[in-house]
């Protein structure tokens, strides 16, 4: 089966330059679009602050901090893509629950590629439960492995 979207999780978390890599193989073997995704969760939590005290906005300095790890992560999943030669890449960012933004985003795609653990705070299960299109699970052993 050939895939011409791939959608990976790019969320800061240990084990997300493993997970870039296996899906930049997949991408390199099959000529895909690799599509990163990472989520500064913004938007939950200006509910949940809202939830305690309406009217109170987040902080601009939290929002400045999580803007600029998703970002990073991005940076992350860009340079390690290039790297590995992949010449149409991709980097999403939102601000929206990282589960949701996953699932949505994985309309667009042909195969979603995430790590075995809370990858970013996506358990792989609830992703695989709500996604449209097939979830490959990195497993935590893979060290590089296609």
């Amino acid at each position: 089966m050939s895939y011409k979207t791939i959608l990976v999780n790019a969320q800061p978390a240990p084990r997300t330059a493993q997970i870039v890599a296996c899906a930049s193989r997949l991408a390199l073997a099959d000529d895909a679009h690799l599509v990163g995704l990472a989520s500064t969760g913004l938007n939950e939590l200006e509910y949940q602050c809202n939830a305690i005290a309406p009217g109170v906005p987040v902080l601009p300095d939290a929002s400045r901090v999580l803007t600029a790890a998703a970002r990073q992560a991005l940076d992350e999943f860009t340079a390690v893509a290039s790297q590995l030669g992949v010449a149409a890449c991709e980097a999403r960012l939102t601000d929206d629950n990282l589960l949701a933004s996953m699932v949505l985003q994985a309309r667009y795609a042909d195969l979603v590629v995430t790590g075995q653990t809370d990858a970013g705070g996506v358990p792989a299960a609830q992703l695989i439960l709500h996604s449209p299109r097939p979830v490959l699970v990195v497993p935590d052993a893979d060290e590089g492995a296609a």
